[in-house]
Formats: C-alpha cells, structure tokens, sequence
C-alpha cells in the first residue's frame, strides 16, 4: 500500500471524526455531566459506524463504542484534540494494513479473516499499550490544571 493512500485513507476520517465527535458534539453537550458527554457522543460514534454502504454492520457498534469512550476520555483529560486524532489515525492504520496484508499474515500463521477474534498475542499486547497509555495521559493530565472543557 503506498503511503500516499495510507495517510490518506487513515489521518482523514480521524481528523474529521475527532473535530465532529469529540470537538463539535462533545462540547455541544455542556448540560450534560462529563461523563455523560463522553457517552453520548460515544454512542453517537458507534451508530455512525455501523452503517457501511448500503449494509448495517451492527457488530461494529460495541467496539467503536469503546473506541469513541476511550478517544471522548482522552480528550477530556489531555484538553486536546490532537491525541485523539493521532490515536484514531493509528488505529486506521492498522487496520488498513492488516486488510491490506491479509495474505502476508496468513502466510505467517495468522489467519485472521478466519477467526472469531483477534489473535491472543495481539490482545494482550493491545491491552497493556491501553493501560499504559491511560497511565501516562493520566500522570501527565495531574501536572496540569484541573480539566476543563475541549
């Protein structure tokens, strides 16, 4: 995949997403509590994701869900933007990438077309990049004033 098509396919919707989700509709929802915001425009991320073409992906709701809670969270907390689209654009790119390199990886042993979930590996490691993150954005948002909004 050239370059070219990967920051383009994976930086733009992030970009426009996070100013829509998490800048235009997080901070139209100022009666609300914080985490409250944060949930609803989560789930309105989610229901934006489900629809793919003219087919519903409703299996797409719950992980792009938590997706929109942990980008909705990571604005809040860092009063930015930019972490967020950073973080949406990586996760589009690899996404991109293990379509894109489907044939590679099953070469290698990871089918994942064929599976129900991701590879374990991947997870765990998934998971320890998340708790770490949020350790950081956490310990790094303390040096800060107190939060305030996007």
């Amino acid at each position: 995949m050239d370059r070219q098509k990967l920051l383009s396919f994976a930086l733009t919707p992030a970009l426009f997403e996070e100013f829509f989700f998490r800048g235009f509709v997080f901070s139209s929802l100022n009666q609300l509590s914080r985490p409250g915001a944060i949930l609803v425009s989560a789930v309105l991320f989610g229901l934006f994701h489900v629809v793919t073409g003219s087919v519903l992906a409703i299996e797409r709701f719950l992980p792009t869900t938590l997706m929109g809670i942990f980008l909705g969270w990571l604005a809040f907390r860092t009063q930015s933007l930019w972490p967020g689209v950073l973080l949406h654009a990586a996760h589009n790119g690899l996404l991109l990438m293990t379509a894109y390199y489907a044939d590679t990886l099953k070469e290698w042993g990871i089918g994942v077309e064929e599976q129900a979930h991701l590879p374990t590996l991947w997870l765990i490691f998934g998971a320890a990049v998340t708790v770490i993150s949020v350790l950081v954005v956490e310990l790094l948002a303390r040096f800060r004033s107190p939060p305030s909004t996007v």
